[in-house]
């Protein structure tokens, strides 16, 4: 009975002793596995930081890249505008350089006009006064003297003077002469 109660008791201790083993092991892989959750969880933070630095340095890039296209895009307008504008001086002076070179031209033929003039001297077919059959064609003749300052170029013509303005006489040919020449004219 003594034996027993010990035996019993050392029983009783042994399972107190087992049931203390099995709390200590419980308690040690509890701690195992706060251990790993702790170590995940540092993981998974570091991942997320890693990712939003990424996803940080990702935004800026294209923030920059944004700002260099709106840079690349405002130089491309600047130049543009450049362009637009030096080819309107462009055509303005061209379109100058044309008035005054028309200017030039009305000026110098109206300068060969005024330095063009003549000189009757002489019938040299049917004098005036001579009397012609009606309906006859006849061919006069003058001798005229350049007195103008101009020589008489192809573009000369024997022109009549009718309210103001010179029209050309048909079927005339003025000689090409030098300023103080002489020179026949037909009709």
């Amino acid at each position: 009975s003594n034996l027993d109660d010990l035996e019993a008791a050392k029983a009783e201790e042994e399972a107190k002793a087992k049931q203390a083993a099995k709390a200590e092991e419980a308690k040690k892989a509890k701690a195992k596995e706060a251990v790993k959750a702790e170590k995940e969880a540092k993981t998974k933070e570091k991942a997320k930081k890693k990712a939003e630095a990424a996803k940080e340095k990702a935004k800026a890039k294209a923030q920059k890249a944004k700002k260099e296209v709106e840079r690349l895009l405002k130089v491309s307008e600047k130049a543009a505008a450049k362009a637009k504008k030096e080819a309107m001086k462009a055509h303005k002076q061209a379109e100058k350089a044309a008035k005054d070179a028309e200017k030039a031209a009305r000026k110098a033929k109206k300068q060969f006009r005024a330095g063009l003039s003549s000189a009757f001297v002489k019938d040299v077919t049917y004098e005036d006064g001579v009397e012609v059959e009606v309906g006859t064609k006849i061919t006069k003749t003058w001798l005229l003297k350049n007195d103008g300052v101009s020589p008489w170029t192809s573009e000369v013509y024997l022109g009549k003077q009718t309210k103001g303005k010179l029209n050309p006489v048909s079927d005339s040919k003025v000689p090409e002469l030098l300023p103080g020449k002489e020179g026949e004219v037909s009709v």
